[in-house]
């Protein structure tokens, strides 16, 4: 995902995120969607190489609303973060 090599295994809802690799970051993911009773069911790391810049691919068990990508969004480190939904 953008020239980054990251690889997730595909379910019906995804939260696709793209950060800085920092500390901090993947503690913030799971506390926010935690608070909000959101269960990680496989998460996914990648990093472009020679950079701290990264890519995140979470497999959910429920579509994540806007507002809980709001609050993954707060941590400063966090450049995007988008829902996807698969339909069959």
């Amino acid at each position: 995902m953008d020239g980054i090599y990251c690889e997730a295994e595909l379910s019906e809802y995804l939260i696709v995120m793209k950060n800085e690799d920092v500390p901090g970051v993947i503690g913030h993911v799971g506390t926010v969607l935690g608070k909000n009773a959101i269960n990680i069911a496989n998460f996914s790391l990648g990093r472009r190489e020679g950079t701290s810049e990264a890519v995140a691919l979470m497999s959910t068990d429920v579509l994540v609303p806007e507002s809980v990508l709001a609050q993954l969004k707060e941590n400063a480190a966090v450049r995007f973060a988008w829902s996807v939904e698969f339909r069959g």
